[in-house]
């Protein structure tokens, strides 16, 4: 039997299992398919919502977790800004009373004063004024040329700590409205000691609310979000957005006051305001001052976004569920009309099959060179080799393979490998009727030539060999620098005691390897040796194609 033959009786036997499986098929009670198609589809339906709830719930936490982040990041920049505002005004103060300390209070250091303390607001954009007074209250001197120099501070809460208190550290005290301006101003002030360590008067830095003001508008904290600046003991020095009212009140029996910030450094707190709107605070002390800053988020605008998703996500899974659930009864419907078509299709399948049948015959061409595919070369060497045999007649193989045609591949791309093995399939195409071009595999070729005697098969080998050279391939990593082939040649006379089909393949091969081995770009014969020694790096016995 051939090698057809072999595959004829295979492919029927595949169809006629085939054939029996949806015989099997058929024999399926109506009702349990269709139950498993009705669990199927409420799986699929279930699995879909389940994934958008998981997914919607996990989008919820990302949104909280985010504006978390916000708000920490916020109130570390809002403290930062703080501490640099503060500590810039406390800078000036602390350089102001060293010199008055050292030079005195009499009338010509106090007027030389004068330009320092105009150049320093000018300077500084917090500032709304620097002041010294005595030890009485009185105005000595300071930024404004306008100011009203009969007034008295000693009413002041700043005047009256310093006056108690011997400490020299700076000291910001409640927000007052300006004598001077009528504008809400943060004081920051000093202690003058006299030479005997007596108290001598203030130093003072009015710091403008609307500086602190102006920053917090440039944060997008939305329509209910809200940012304070206060005193570790509750009192209030700036808010966004802006209370008169609560300016300089004491706010430490707020929850958030007394609960977190009073107790920690830094933190994240919700919390529900006085006005009813539940908040993401973050708070943050400032390091090298008495006060803290809050920033805090409205929870509904946090999750506005998130619940606007989530509801047109929802409209589209419910609408994608039902048009699924619609699907799936169209589906059971199909089902029930299964049986009615199962006949047909098996008379449609045996045809298929005997379509099938003839393609494979016709199926004998490579589709790529347009030469005879392996099929063809094995089906044809084995009818020709009995021939030879029954005719004591010669027959030849020629075994051919592009020199080097991986590296061709990597260096000048598949596409290139294709149109290349398309140029060599037109050349080894032999004219002569009875013999047979084939593709062996990959860049392998076959030429098998009945009647054909070893020079013979030679000669067409060196013949093959000089024309594909003509082809003038470039190939930069072939020491000819063009594309080669090597060739491989036997011929035999068979007979039934000493030769048989895959000694002819062998010995043809087995010259390919010497063709190969020494050197590549010639014609071996099963006769030549392999008489090369191995180059460097390279095994003993190894050949790179």
């Amino acid at each position: 039997m051939s090698l057809s033959d072999d595959n004829n009786a295979a492919t029927n036997a595949e169809s006629a299992e085939s054939a029996n499986v949806i015989a099997q098929d058929v024999g399926i009670k109506r009702y349990s398919v269709l139950h498993l198609a009705s669990v199927f589809v409420g799986l699929v339906c279930v699995s879909i919502l389940a994934l958008h709830i998981f997914f919607s719930w996990s989008l919820y936490h990302k949104n909280v977790d985010d504006a978390q982040v916000a708000t920490v990041n916020l109130s570390r920049a809002l403290a930062e800004h703080a501490e640099a505002t503060f500590a810039s005004a406390d800078s000036v103060l602390f350089g102001i009373v060293q010199r008055l300390e050292v030079e005195g209070m009499d009338r010509d250091a106090l007027a030389r004063l004068y330009p320092l303390l105009a150049s320093y607001v000018k300077e500084l954009p917090q500032l709304q004024g620097l002041f010294i007074y005595d030890n009485t209250g009185k105005w000595l001197v300071n930024s404004m040329d306008d100011s009203p120099w009969q007034l008295n501070n000693a009413d002041r809460e700043y005047f009256q700590y310093h006056m108690t208190h011997a400490d020299r550290g700076v000291h910001i005290g409640v927000p007052v409205r300006s004598r001077s301006t009528g504008d809400w101003v943060i004081p920051v002030s000093r202690r003058i000691n006299r030479p005997d360590g007596s108290f001598g008067g203030v130093a003072l830095a009015t710091v403008t609310i609307n500086y602190f003001l102006t920053v917090y508008n440039s944060f997008d904290i939305g329509k209910h979000g809200e940012i304070l600046l206060g005193n570790q003991d509750g009192t209030l020095l700036a808010q966004r957005p802006l209370s008169q009212d609560l300016i300089g009140k004491n706010i430490r029996n707020s929850d958030i006051i007394s609960e977190h910030v009073g107790r920690n450094n830094h933190g994240v707190a919700i919390f529900v305001g006085e006005d009813g709107v539940k908040r993401l605070h973050s708070y943050k002390r400032l390091p090298k001052f008495p006060l803290f800053v809050m920033a805090a988020l409205s929870y509904d605008e946090i999750l506005a976004g998130w619940r606007t998703e989530t509801l047109m996500q929802s409209i589209g899974v419910l609408v994608l569920v039902a048009m699924l659930a619609w699907m799936g009864k169209r589906l059971i419907d199909q089902i029930k009309l299964r049986s009615q078509a199962q006949r047909k299709l098996l008379e449609a399948r045996e045809k298929l099959v005997q379509m099938n049948l003839m393609l494979k015959k016709m199926a004998l061409e490579d589709s790529l060179t347009g030469v005879a595919n392996r099929r063809q070369f094995d089906t044809t060497i084995a009818n020709e080799f009995n021939r030879a045999k029954r005719e004591h007649q010669s027959l030849a193989l020629l075994m051919i393979d592009v020199d080097l045609f991986k590296k061709y591949n990597d260096t000048y791309g598949h596409p290139a490998g294709d149109v290349c093995l398309q140029k060599i399939g037109q050349v080894i195409k032999m004219n002569r009727s009875g013999d047979l071009s084939a593709r062996y595999g990959g860049e392998e070729f076959a030429i098998l030539l009945p009647n054909t005697d070893l020079a013979g098969a030679i000669n067409v080998g060196e013949k093959l060999c000089q024309e594909i050279r003509n082809l003038n391939i470039a190939h930069r990593k072939n020491q000819n620098g063009i594309i080669t082939v090597s060739v491989g040649v036997h011929a035999c006379v068979p007979d039934d005691h000493h030769s048989n089909l895959l000694d002819l393949v062998s010995a043809a091969d087995k010259a390919l390897y010497t063709a190969k081995a020494r050197g590549r770009d010639q014609v071996c014969s099963s006769k030549d040796q392999l008489d090369v020694a191995p180059a460097p790096n390279q095994a003993p016995g190894s050949v790179s194609f």
